[in-house]
């Protein structure tokens, strides 16, 4: 187990230098029968290694997305009930991969034919693979194994010998079916936690003793660890010129030979093979199909429960979980040649693509940031969604049908604007795709890169921040640099270009509320007054009288209709009629719902419209927010200084605020 966090508070810290630990407990010593007790009333004392991470993993949590409080969750899911556990809570985007391992190990806890198989996730590279190997090996963690223990053999450092093979207590009794039946029955454990068998090494321990098991063996309790290896085996790859069987199943020792044991002695070997440091646990074997075909030969019997060493030393039990990954062009190198049926039988594949959702993709950018000095660095709003949207859009294949940022929009959730039939729904989208679409495209490693070096552009100047235009900047760079073709690197810039219009939209909307806010008095009287106006005209009333200025107007209906529309004309407003009735209602719905002033950027449509008339005072004003110029006169200058801090409190600083000044077009 990883070390214990300390305690918070007031803690002494040469205590905590005192007392770290690398593991959740220290082992512990019983003898067999003791063990098979606490087997009667703790089903972990023998579980399998499937049982185990399952417990670890706990049940999860049912949600009705058709019930969700978020829309978005219903059209992402198309309101089916989806399970999410606490333990992947930060997988953003694979609950159909989360899906799969987790019946894969049920499969395997049951004993049914994932039992017999190797657990492999193939994909492109950064999707996510090494990761879920990772969750699996820091689950097998949690439980802790029981594991045979010779009394009358020490190691090097005078303790009893653990088996080499980590091998459980109850495969003392796997060849006698009387025993079986007798233990089971006494200790409630099923007859399916008895099938492998003893290994030579410990049959000679038994011969030894004359077979008396109590004289033999104890039982030791011990925590799989990844840092230790114990429990949890890693079979790193290596070229496929010196990868021989024994990174599996150990070799023989020279050494011993020396001394005079036998090359087929058990206790002349090595077992330092994946197959012995991963027994009743995990062995994880990276970048699998890169080994030579010799290497993965043991993986045929290893998985069904047994496997031979380098030399004639005997047949070895093996019940654990082994874990491969590797890219797509492994597995297709793989599987296309001849000779690998059998192997390739052994094999649940679970496909890993790229999450083709923006918005988990950029929750992935975010957990990155959060582990690394990015997250220090200013970053403007909408930089990290932009770069989200861009790499998603560069896994989606051609489709004549739906451009692809309205694709983006639909498979993240979102309801874009336009007219109806062209906008799909996302079951349509999901079943027009080619099975493997996600399967290429910019990686997430890729985009990370990118928003490092985005951070970079203008350190010379000493600015360390990220916005999009400077991500642009980067992004058409490096599209340059990959050399490739026209037609492909035409779509990556069309698509930036694309997404950057549409930033420029929104940033337009974020300057003008900024500023507005520096007036928000003044938009606020201008809603109130816009209400009223509408309410009267829509009462028919023939005057109008309003004070402006301590001044008393009157206004006729005509006169009124008159100066709603020199209101509504810079918004657009289509349908007088209708949308000063929508207006006027949402008013009064509100006021009597919550009995407080409304304000005027509550309803979107209302604020499209103070913003559209803010406009030709933003125009005038313009030239004072640039930071380069002093302002005119003193009400200019607070004006200048609200929109400021309203940027900065915003993530905004003085380079961003003036590259979105510059970049956004607003007629001057």
């Amino acid at each position: 187990m990883a070390s214990e966090k300390p305690a918070s508070g007031n803690t002494d810290i040469s205590t905590l230098l005192s007392t770290a630990k690398i593991s959740s407990s220290q082992p512990e010593t019983m003898s067999v029968m003791e063990y098979l007790e606490e087997c009667q009333t703790n089903k972990m004392a023998y579980a399998n290694i499937g049982e185990r991470i399952l417990d670890a993993l706990g049940e999860p949590e049912r949600i009705n997305t058709a019930d969700h409080p978020d829309p978005r969750m219903a059209r992402l899911h198309q309101s089916k009930t989806i399970l999410q556990y606490p333990a992947f809570s930060e997988f953003y985007g694979i609950e159909d991969i989360v899906q799969q391992t987790v019946s894969f190990l049920r499969g395997h806890a049951a004993g049914s034919e994932e039992r017999n198989q190797v657990l492999y996730f193939m994909g492109p590279v950064g999707s996510g693979k090494t990761s879920m190997a990772n969750k699996i090996k820091k689950l097998a963690e949690v439980n802790p194994i029981y594991v045979l223990q010779a009394k009358q053999h020490t190691d090097e450092e005078g303790k009893p010998m653990m088996s080499p093979l980590l091998e459980s207590p109850l495969q003392l009794f796997s060849n006698d079916e009387a025993q079986v039946g007798a233990i089971g029955d006494k200790f409630g454990i099923h007859p399916k936690y008895f099938q492998s068998f003893l290994s030579p090494w410990s049959v000679m321990r038994l011969e030894e003793t004359g077979f008396d098991i109590n004289e033999a063996f104890e039982v030791v309790k011990i925590y799989p660890s990844r840092l230790q290896q114990l429990g949890i085996g890693v079979v790193e790859p290596k070229d496929t010129t010196n990868m021989d069987i024994a990174d599996l199943v150990g070799k023989v020792s020279l050494s011993k030979q020396g001394e005079g044991y036998a090359a087929n002695h058990p206790d002349a070997y090595l077992y330092c093979g994946g197959f012995h440091r991963g027994n009743q646990g995990v062995v994880e074997f990276p970048e699998m199909l890169k080994a030579p075909r010799a290497a993965l030969n043991p993986l045929l019997n290893g998985v069904q429960g047994s496997f031979q060493g380098t030399e004639n030393v005997g047949l070895m039990p093996f019940y654990g979980l082994f874990i491969a990954h590797s890219n797509e062009d492994e597995w297709d190198k793989f599987q296309t040649a001849k000779g690998n049926e059998a192997l390739k039988d052994r094999i649940k594949l679970i496909k890993s693509p790229y999450t083709l959702r923006a918005g988990d993709e950029a929750k992935i950018y975010e957990k990155i940031r959060e582990t690394s000095d990015m997250r220090d660095y200013p970053t403007a709003p909408g930089t990290v969604k932009l770069l989200a949207n861009w790499s998603v859009a560069s896994r989606l294949p051609e489709d004549e049908r739906y451009d692809r940022l309205t694709r983006v929009k639909v498979l993240d959730g979102e309801k874009p604007d336009g007219a109806s039939a062209n906008i799909p729904t996302i079951a349509t989208l999901l079943d027009s795709l080619p099975v493997d679409t996600g399967m290429s495209g910019m990686s997430t490693r890729f985009a990370m890169k990118a928003l490092q070096e985005t951070y970079n552009v203008n350190y010379a100047d000493g600015e360390t921040a990220a916005d999009p235009f400077l991500l642009k900047e980067v992004l058409e760079r490096e599209i340059k640099q990959m050399g490739l073709k026209d037609e492909k690197a035409g779509e990556l810039r069309g698509t930036l270009e694309e997404l950057l219009v549409e930033y420029r939209k929104d940033l337009k909307v974020q300057l003008l509320d900024a500023f507005a806010g520096s007036t928000d008095d003044l938009c606020q009287r201008q809603f109130d007054r816009y209400i009223k106006m509408a309410d009267a005209w829509l009462e028919d009333d023939e005057v109008y009288t309003e004070t402006i200025g301590g001044v008393k107007k009157t206004l006729s209906k005509d006169d009124l209709d008159k100066k709603m529309q020199e209101l509504e004309r810079p918004a657009g407003i289509g349908n007088a009629k209708d949308f000063r009735s929508d207006a006027v209602r949402y008013v009064q719905r509100q006021k009597a719902r919550t009995g407080e002033t409304v304000k005027w950027n509550s309803y979107e449509k209302m604020a499209e419209v103070i913003r559209a008339n803010m406009m030709d005072s933003f125009k005038d004003l313009l030239p004072a927010l640039k930071l380069d110029q002093e302002p005119a006169n003193e009400d200019i200058g607070e004006q200048r200084s609200k929109f400021l801090k309203t940027m900065y409190d915003s993530g905004y600083t003085d380079g961003m605020i003036s590259r979105a000044l510059e970049e956004c077009d607003f007629g001057i």
